[in-house]
């Protein structure tokens, strides 16, 4: 049989770690992907979410993929033409891929020129002000960080621009069970925390976003515990993140390279 995407997903050859289905189904639903949307996605990986997002577009929709390391990029088209079928040396037909940093190549879009943004990358609060301009009113922006000062910060970020409604976040887990005779209960071993998800809406462009009004805990917005610069991830600090500071183990060459062949010789196969 031809692999479901599912099947695809956890056995594709892979440079970057992947956002799993758990998740990718989460991302669809509640970043409301429809046949036809435009959507700009940032962290292109090894290319698992941006196939979900092109079945999930349609032809009628475009998904616009941005990814800061050639090799990554490589890897991710691979996978992807491999999985759709698109013959070597040619492009997807509704797929756009380009090198470079979110917050330089979304402006070059135009304002409101696309319905969705989906980041997966170490700092996305710093997309946000670029974000805010390239979606339409009532678009939908989400996240996916791994970490909670990562969910810390991205979730101020958004009620710092003003223009966008109250962040959601959540993570989501999945519990298989064992199924043999009468022996039906849970498998000792379950996929649990592999990231959180954050979404909002952009409200109309020079619309300002009701705030909720909150009573919150003692201490829980102090400006000067907020932006003392040791709470690096909270508001303070201005280093720029790496992969480690969040415990994700660097991606060697040799990776890259093992991942290239298998995708080629599973394409001969």
């Amino acid at each position: 049989m031809r692999p479901l995407y599912a099947d695809y997903m956890l056995s594709m050859p892979r440079g970057a770690a992947i956002i799993y289905p758990k998740d990718s189904a989460q991302i669809l639903m509640w970043g409301d992907i429809f046949p036809g949307a435009r959507v700009l996605e940032a962290g292109v990986g090894s290319g698992g979410l941006t196939t979900a997002l092109l079945r999930a577009v349609g032809p009628e929709g475009a998904v616009h993929s941005i990814e800061r390391r050639e090799d990554f990029a490589t890897v991710a088209k691979e996978n992807v033409d491999t999985f759709f079928g698109v013959a070597e040396g040619e492009d997807h037909p509704w797929w756009d891929l380009t090198i470079g940093d979110f917050q330089d190549v979304a402006p070059t879009l135009g304002e409101s020129a696309v319905d969705r943004v989906v980041l997966d990358m170490l700092a996305p609060w710093e997309c946000v002000e670029a974000a805010g301009d390239v979606l339409v009113s009532g678009g939908v922006f989400l996240a996916y960080v791994a970490t909670v000062t990562q969910l810390s910060r991205t979730a101020e970020a958004l009620r710092d621009h003003g223009e966008f409604t109250e962040p959601d976040a959540w993570e989501c887990f999945v519990r298989p069970w064992h199924l043999e005779g009468l022996a039906v209960r849970p498998e000792h071993r379950m996929n649990a925390h592999t990231g959180f998800l954050i979404t909002a809406r952009r409200t109309a462009h020079g619309t300002r976003a009701l705030t909720r009004v909150t009573r919150p805990a003692p201490g829980s917005r102090d400006e000067e515990e907020l932006n003392h610069p040791d709470n690096e991830g909270f508001g303070g600090g201005t280093g720029e993140w790496t992969a480690q500071d969040v415990g994700e183990r660097g991606v060697a060459p040799r990776k890259i390279k093992r991942a290239l062949r298998d995708i080629r010789q599973g394409r001969d196969r």
